[in-house]
């Protein structure tokens, strides 16, 4: 496999779900998966050459084993998930917990991810300063709203499913990542920042991160 991310963005819950499914290979004798990760320079994506393999422009692009590409994060990280099954990256099929990390994992993807977007990139949907810090506050107030559901899914739990660090794991460790860097979150949600903090010292995690060149406590505001 082949990954393309870029430092510190949503791509990064792909790369740790690699790093995870590496590092159960290793503690069970197994052969590591091969998988190369190519870190994208922010604005690059939009260069030609990338173009070329990902006509929109975004990470996560994942280049499969059959050589065939998949976009969009809920698509590659269960991706990622079936194609190492005995790491147990995702709930089996038939059981309804395969339908509770797809619900989660559409929620962050669809809900908490675009919110972010409304908060620190509000000049993609409006011009003028005084209507962009207007949606600016309306997207903090709802990021509180979904950091509750988050928080109260997460409480009192060391992942989100019982058997073990799964890609919905991964994709929280990103939301809560990113929420650090807004206090109203980071001073409300005592499970989010303990599981954030705890997930920060995995193995995996922390290979990621040295390979995009990020730490656990990024920029101010904004992204990377």
């Amino acid at each position: 496999m082949k990954l393309y991310v870029m430092p510190g963005a949503c791509s990064l819950a792909s790369h740790i779900a690699l790093e995870e499914a590496s590092d159960w290979a290793l503690q069970n004798d197994c052969h590591p998966p091969l998988h190369e990760v190519v870190v994208v320079e922010r604005g690059k994506n939009f260069d030609a050459e990338f173009l070329a393999l990902n006509e929109l422009g975004t990470v996560p692009l994942l280049e499969t084993d059959a050589g065939h590409f998949v976009v969009e994060s809920l698509a590659v990280l269960m991706h990622i998930a079936n194609h190492h099954p005995a790491r147990m990256l995702a709930p089996r099929h038939d059981t309804p917990e395969h339908d509770e990390i797809l619900s989660l994992l559409s929620y962050m993807v669809s809900t908490a991810h675009p919110t972010f977007q409304l908060l620190w990139r509000s000049e993609r949907f409006v011009d003028a300063p005084e209507h962009r810090r207007a949606v600016e506050a309306k997207a903090e107030a709802r990021l509180q709203r979904i950091f509750e559901r988050l928080e109260r899914r997460i409480q009192d739990r060391e992942f989100l499913f019982d058997s073990g660090p799964s890609v919905a794991d991964a994709y929280l460790f990103v939301l809560g990542r990113w929420a650090l860097r807004i206090r109203s979150l980071a001073s409300s949600f005592p499970s989010m920042r303990r599981f954030t903090e705890m997930m920060a010292v995995r193995p995996a995690v922390i290979r990621a991160m040295r390979a995009e060149g990020i730490a656990l406590y990024g920029p101010q505001s904004g992204l990377g």
